[in-house]
């Protein structure tokens, strides 16, 4: 039973990041083609993954996880869809971010319960849906600002591209995250930091720039208005 989940719990987490990383981009789900392409993705990445635990296991997996995983995700929305590097690369580490909801409610269960089968039950059913929440809510909106220009792609994708970095970095690739260092325990708080005044001023200065034009638009409906009531 717990094999059983285990394997489940993969192959969701796999299909959760494809159809997110996908829909993040702007490309449209319910088009039997993309789905098709998705599907597709899917059962490649499936088979590099189940490749690399039968030779590796389960540690090697996840350190080879970008390339066996993301890469062709990137690979497939860059060159066949045409989408901006920056964009996708913003869209795969959001969807790497959502998975961490599931990840965390999955250690508390297990933390108060000792159970890794009630785990992986805790953890798939979260993935399910912060799936749906993210597919009917989130990537419409976040489609569009990933559509923008590249300062605003770095605005808005600088936040998951980090974290997406300093995960595999501190947790998987080293073990620093456990070694209790306070300046790495430390960087997160102040990139956000950062990256919160970054966009504080980026919105104020967008915010400026509506008003004025409202401004100007309204200043020349009247002229408009008044000319006409002249003629």
């Amino acid at each position: 039973m717990q094999d059983l989940l285990f394997f489940a719990h993969y192959g969701l987490l796999l299909l959760f990041g494809v159809v997110l990383s996908i829909s993040f981009t702007g490309v449209k789900m319910p088009s039997i083609k993309n789905i098709l392409i998705s599907l597709s993705l899917f059962i490649v990445c499936s088979l590099l993954q189940l490749f690399a635990f039968l030779q590796f296991g389960e540690n090697l997996v996840w350190m080879l996880y970008p390339l066996i995983s993301h890469l062709p995700i990137f690979l497939v929305l860059c060159l066949y869809y045409r989408k901006n590097p920056l964009s996708v690369l913003s869209a795969i580490s959001t969807a790497y971010l959502c998975c961490q909801p599931a990840k965390w409610l999955g250690l508390l269960t297990f933390a108060l319960t000792e159970n890794e089968i009630l785990e992986l039950i805790v953890r798939m059913t979260v993935l399910l849906a912060v799936g749906a929440v993210s597919l009917i809510f989130i990537s419409p909106v976040l489609s569009k600002l990933f559509e923008k220009d590249i300062k605003s792609v770095l605005i808005f994708g600088s936040v998951p591209i980090i974290y997406y970095l300093f995960d595999y970095i501190m947790g998987i690739y080293t073990d620093l995250w456990i070694t209790h260092n306070r300046v790495v325990a430390e960087f997160l708080p102040f990139f956000l930091c950062i990256v919160f005044m970054v966009f504080c001023l980026f919105y104020y200065k967008e915010y400026e720039q509506k008003l004025d034009a409202n401004f100007k638009e309204q200043v020349v409906s009247l002229i408009a208005d008044q000319q006409q009531k002249e003629l």
